[in-house]
């Protein structure tokens, strides 16, 4: 077994470059589902984000309890155990519960994003301004579930299948970085890329809009005792 698990170490760092690609590749790919079709599969990313996390909690917990048992480490079993259980009970929540999922990571999103505005560390006002965004964030996804998914995951596919593609395009993700950031920054490739973006969020949000009737009425409507063909494919 280690071996195996040598020999296949030395395969990945020997293309770690062609597997950076394909992963690159499966994430801007993923980005476009989720630009086109984000609020029909909101379910599997709320439950991928759950088995990951759960990855991460159970790693926590099992060196913590390996520590508090007096050993110098955790074992492989108890991390496999840790993190399958961790991972499937939340994955089973986001699941269940993808609203209140949805609403809890809005609502984190939001606080850490407008408090990180007032500087680093964020001064109490900061918290208190981010606890009031992120809160109205998170009510507003209970109101208006369905046009607040379909323009979340409308702009962040289409972010997401930009970044990803043009790091596909530029050989990896630090070319894009230095691209965007750096001291020789393209501004008409960033532009280019940018207005690609607003214009996949746009089709993404007309695709959505169109597959799920997201912003029309919620029932057919009655014309002088007649059903309009239109209200009712509406």
């Amino acid at each position: 077994m280690d071996a195996m698990w040598q020999t296949a170490s030395e395969w990945a760092q020997l293309h770690s470059h062609e597997i950076a690609l394909a992963g690159l590749f499966l994430c801007a790919a993923w980005a476009v589902v989720n630009c086109f079709a984000g609020y029909k599969t909101l379910r599997i990313l709320l439950v991928v984000y759950g088995v990951l996390a759960g990855v991460a909690i159970g790693v926590v917990v099992a060196v913590y309890l390996a520590d508090q048992q007096g050993r110098a480490s955790a074992s492989g079993m108890d991390i496999l155990v840790s993190c399958g259980a961790a991972s499937a009970l939340l994955a089973l929540a986001s699941w269940l519960l993808y609203r209140l999922a949805l609403a809890l990571g809005l609502a984190a999103a939001c606080t850490l994003a407008v408090a990180g505005a007032f500087g680093t560390p964020p001064p109490p006002v900061g918290w208190a301004a981010g606890g009031l965004v992120g809160l109205a964030g998170g009510v507003a996804v209970f109101v208006y579930t369905r046009p607040l998914v379909v323009l979340l995951t409308a702009l962040g596919g289409a972010v997401g299948a930009v970044y990803y593609g043009a790091a596909v395009v530029y050989g990896g993700e630090p070319a894009v970085q230095a691209m965007l950031t750096g001291p020789d920054r393209h501004v008409e490739t960033i532009a280019a890329l940018a207005g690609l973006a607003v214009l996949l969020a746009i089709g993404g949000v007309l695709t959505q809009t169109r597959a799920g009737g997201v912003f029309q009425s919620a029932g057919p409507v009655k014309t002088q005792g007649r059903v309009t063909p239109a209200a009712a494919a509406g």
